[in-house]
């Protein structure tokens, strides 16, 4: 049997997939029985008799066939294609990422947060925040951190690792960022100090944009590492990707999941 993938199943959203050939005895309805275009694709039902020994050697056949169509300059590729997709998809599965920190005490603090721009070449994410927020305290601190990411429809986790810069309020990349935002999301920054009990005399934050330019600050994320996590039905993958300084892929593997 011979299965002809003509796309990266499993990375790229429904509408950018191209149907692959099915061998004999496989339908085009899904096990699920959702309509392909409103699911990730996966395993085809089949229209043999169940339990069926030749047709379940042919549909593990399948599954493998599938799931070695990618080598790990697409994994990597399509992973970051993922994610600058996500700054401009609200409903990306990638548009809200999990920036993990360490505070003073040596202790992780995760929060999850808008993923605002990435630049694949350099390997850099970009992230918006409140320069008086604990989470600006603990980056000047230690500029070491994770982001952690899952896609739901694809099921597909990222995991990166890596450094961060801190884009002060004023800054020329704050000042970049700042013009592109809308007045609603500049009016968040006008508020009290995250994290801060509210005053009793406090007033209601109205939408005042000006006020909050002085505590913009942009967070650029550099990824020194990417571990890669597709969950299956059976048979789990997981990649590691290196890179270099510059952006560069160094080293990429097949680990066990």
């Amino acid at each position: 049997m011979q299965v002809k993938i003509t796309a990266r199943l499993g990375l790229l959203a429904p509408h950018e997939l191209s149907l692959w050939e099915r061998p004999p005895l496989l339908t085009q309805v899904c096990v699920c029985g959702q309509p392909r275009s409103a699911m990730r694709p996966c395993l085809p039902r089949l229209a043999g008799p169940r339990g069926s020994g030749a047709v379940s050697r042919m549909v593990e056949r399948w599954k493998y066939e599938k799931g070695r169509a990618m080598s790990l300059e697409e994994v990597d590729a399509s992973a970051w294609s993922s994610l600058e997709a996500a700054t401009n998809d609200p409903r990306s599965g990638f548009r809200f990422v999990n920036l993990c920190s360490v505070d003073a005490a040596g202790r992780p603090q995760a929060r999850m947060v808008v993923l605002r721009r990435v630049d694949t070449a350099a390997r850099l994410l970009e992230i918006h925040t409140d320069a008086r927020s604990p989470k600006w305290l603990e980056l000047s601190r230690n500029p070491f951190v994770s982001i952690l990411g899952f896609c739901a429809s694809t099921r597909i986790q990222l995991r990166l690792a890596g450094s961060v810069q801190l884009h002060f309020p004023g800054s020329d990349l704050a000042e970049k960022a700042w013009s592109g935002l809308s007045v609603w999301t500049r009016s968040t920054y006008a508020g009290g100090p995250p994290g801060d009990e509210p005053g009793d005399n406090e007033p209601v934050p109205v939408m005042d944009e000006a006020g909050g330019r002085a505590f913009f600050g942009v967070v650029s994320f550099r990824a020194e590492s990417l571990d890669w996590f597709e969950l299956r039905r059976a048979d789990n993958r997981r990649a590691c990707f290196e890179y270099s300084h510059l952006g560069a892929l160094m080293v990429s593997r097949w680990i066990n999941p």
